[in-house]
């Protein structure tokens, strides 16, 4: 088959052949889309004491986008709407922020966070304006998600003992180089896993039965795994591929075997276990589901919902419209825990929506909402009901892209990934490299 027709078989041989190297600002946001993709946080220490990389990497980057494109980049994205809304979120965003930073200090400029990431939207696109530099950008990363995998199953068979042997250098308090966000691997390990069962990422990388045995060893990992965000994410991510290759029948047969495959192995691993008397539903927490209790705060549905409730009550009350801004400690707002409470020390509720609206109001939630309705579903929409072969073409190569940037989103939900650098710039990224439609490239998405 060719690629037109296989999924598969798309792996972008011409924009690698080119010696052009890529802009060292590209590089150095690679090499932070690589620590964080494998190794979850990655070097967050290196001696000083901290060193606030992502930061570093969001002003190289957004300098380098300012450079690149100036103020033709927002014309140039595909989805003007999205555009638009994210100005829009930036510009109430910075509003609030300006107003609160006088009262709060320091605290609101890291409140801010939820929305400053989103700049990385605009560095997406700068990206994806150059053909060439976007195919290499895009398949390097995809290998960072496959060399996830082995790391990830090494590190949930050890019990994260492999991170814990790297070096903790002066300045960094005893944190090891590799101190890392189990929940960033988790999802990680899982969307290599899909990689595998999905696409051919390089030439001669491994055979089709050894890329499902793979990936199906990956997922068995992740079952293990006791966030329920990670592996929800993962679920979500899968079940779009799932969609797609039911109702595409252009994505060639080779993929909807693979997926096919790997869904009634997995499917036959679990029957096989319950029928060994393994308690499936406490390996995958759902028992956490369904006994739900406040006797113990870590880990249950209710200790978020009494927080999330707490919120709600509190914007309604005080500022419905545009919430209760940045820099006020959201841990007030849970009647379960202190704000002073060391176990408890994150300052958002462990949902990037709930944040959303308690820092931006009703206003901040619907302009929110209608970036991922844009900027996330009708691309998944558009997927789905491709008619024509140029717009099947495209949706192969936007296809795991759309699922990665679901799965972020709904493991967001469940924690604080998209409030700080290691979820928030892929988030964004991905969004703006989804705005734009690749002009009679469709190989570009690799």
């Amino acid at each position: 088959m060719t690629p037109e027709t296989d999924l598969s078989s798309s792996f972008p041989q011409q924009p690698l052949r080119s010696r052009r190297k890529l802009p060292w600002q590209l590089v150095l946001l690679l090499t932070y889309l690589a620590a964080i993709t494998i190794f979850g946080k990655g070097p967050t220490y290196i001696g000083i004491e901290p060193l606030f990389w992502g930061e570093i990497v969001l002003v190289v980057s957004v300098i380098w986008a300012a450079r690149r494109s100036g103020r033709l980049t927002a014309k140039t994205a595909r989805a003007r709407a999205v555009t638009s809304l994210i100005l829009c979120f930036i510009g109430v965003g910075a509003i609030e922020t300006a107003r609160d930073v006088v009262v709060f200090g320091l605290d609101a400029l890291r409140d801010a966070a939820v929305w400053y990431y989103s700049v990385f939207y605009f560095v997406g696109i700068a990206i994806a304006s150059n053909r060439e530099e976007c195919a290499r950008f895009l398949s390097r990363w995809k290998l960072f998600w496959l060399v996830a995998v082995p790391w990830g199953i090494a590190e949930f068979a050890s019990g994260y003992r492999f991170s814990a042997l790297s070096p903790a250098l002066p300045g960094s308090r005893g944190i090891p180089v590799l101190s890392h966000s189990s929940s960033d691997i988790a999802q990680s390990l899982g969307l290599g896993c899909l990689l595998l069962v999905s696409e051919n990422v390089g030439p001669g990388f491994l055979g089709k039965i050894p890329r499902i045995i793979l990936a199906v060893v990956g997922f068995g990992a992740l079952a293990t795994f006791q966030g329920r965000g990670a592996r929800l994410a993962v679920v979500a991510a899968f079940v779009v591929l799932v969609l797609v290759s039911v109702s595409q029948r252009s994505m060639g047969r080779i993929f909807r075997r693979r997926i096919a495959a790997t869904a009634l192995l997995l499917i036959a691993g679990v029957v096989v276990a319950m029928g060994e008397g393994v308690d499936v539903a406490r390996i995958l927490s759902l028992d956490r589901f369904l006994q739900v209790t406040t006797s113990t705060l870590e880990g249950t549905a209710e200790w978020r919902a009494a927080w999330w409730r707490g919120i709600y009550d509190a914007v309604m009350e005080t500022n419905p419209a545009f919430g209760l801004g940045f820099g006020d400690n959201l841990n007030s707002y849970n009647p379960y825990i202190s704000p002073s409470d060391d176990n408890h020390p994150a300052r958002a509720p462990h949902n990037y929506n709930v944040t959303v609206f308690a820092r931006m109001g009703i206003g901040g939630s619907v302009i929110w909402a209608g970036i991922l309705f844009f900027g996330i579903f009708v691309p998944l929409w558009e997927t789905l009901t491709s008619a024509t072969v140029t717009a099947q073409a495209e949706a192969k190569h936007r296809l795991f892209w759309i699922a990665a940037i679901i799965a972020i989103w709904v493991n967001s939900s469940f924690g604080l990934l998209m409030e700080g650098p290691v979820m928030g710039i892929p988030f964004w990224l991905i969004l703006g490299l989804l705005s734009m439609r690749p002009p009679q490239n469709p190989q570009m998405f690799y």
